[in-house]
């Protein structure tokens, strides 16, 4: 990761699929942490977040990366296609 990063970890009791979809939706994900987010989580698709309470933004103080462990998300995936 670049200069910036931050790392968390939680156990959430929700199933796989639909945390995934909380994160990737952008309509389901401002109900949670952000307060904008630019579209969908896609492959080679580039989104903004913004974190009004913390008047932040990725671009703000740096490229900001996120990362879903492989493992995390191996079961809810349709195929291996996507995974490098």
């Amino acid at each position: 990761m670049g200069g910036n990063s931050a790392r968390s970890r939680l156990r959430i009791a929700k199933p796989i699929s639909e945390v995934f979809d909380a994160v990737v939706n952008p309509v389901k994900l401002c109900h949670y942490f952000t307060d904008y987010a630019s579209g969908r989580l896609e492959p080679n698709r580039i989104v903004q977040w913004r974190f009004d309470e913390y008047e932040v933004s990725p671009g703000y103080m740096g490229v900001v990366e996120f990362i879903i462990p492989t493992p995390v998300i191996t079961d809810a995936l349709v195929s291996n296609a996507y995974i490098k």
